[in-house]
């Protein structure tokens, strides 16, 4: 019981830091006049290990991107040509 309520206050405390960078993040970008270009400045992945990490660098989104992208295509079901749609 207490271990399910340690992991539940560590996701909160990871939700509230996360929510707290991206207000500092958005912060600085509309300070440096990045705010309107309107592309991917970020991307939020599940670690091994179960932690969330937000991903900033654009060669580590695409790769997690592309990754995640290879996984929704391998689990598509292919239905059988001689299946019967009817």
């Amino acid at each position: 019981m207490a271990e399910q309520h340690s992991h539940k206050e560590k996701i909160i405390r990871q939700l509230l830091h996360r929510e707290g960078q991206r207000r500092v993040t958005r912060k600085i970008r509309f300070l440096r006049g990045k705010l309107s270009r309107n592309s991917t400045t970020m991307v939020t992945i599940e670690t091994l290990t179960g932690e969330l990490q937000d991903i900033t660098d654009k060669r580590e989104m695409e790769h997690a991107l592309m990754e995640n992208n290879e996984k929704k295509i391998d689990n598509l079901t292919i239905l059988p040509s001689s299946a019967n749609l009817s």
